[in-house]
């Protein structure tokens, strides 16, 4: 894995490994293979669940992408408020419950909601 690709190898007609192309990152790989944001994905699904009174099996893991964060803003600036330039490494997940989607960012540290219209991702 590097950046947001998974590269793998495969072993040739002739028994030589042969590196593949690369594929983008998979939600659900990413899950897999970086404990962080399998950790971060648990904190936010027990939150939303607590709020939402329901349980965690009926919030469904719709997305789990890294992100480059531009600000602190981490993606999801709130009205009259201003932010430090500095790229943050995190992640953005979607949760689906029912109809309803919810998302959440992260950095390191911090797991914030981030309510439909005030998400700002990086390109």
């Amino acid at each position: 894995m590097l950046g947001k690709l998974v590269y793998s190898q495969r072993l040739s007609d002739d028994g030589r490994q042969r590196l593949c192309e690369p594929q983008p990152m998979r939600d659900e790989l990413l899950l897999r293979v970086d404990a962080v944001a399998a950790e971060f994905v648990l904190l936010a699904q027990r939150r939303l669940a607590q709020d939402l009174d329901l349980p965690m099996r009926r919030l469904v893991v719709r997305e789990a992408r890294a992100f480059a964060w531009p600000d602190t803003s981490l993606g999801c600036p709130q009205p009259g408020q201003t932010y430090e330039a500095i790229v943050l490494n995190g992640y953005r997940f979607v949760f689906q419950a029912g109809d309803t989607t919810y998302a959440f960012h992260t950095d390191s540290e911090r797991l914030l909601p981030c309510p439909a219209g005030r998400e700002v991702l990086p390109p």
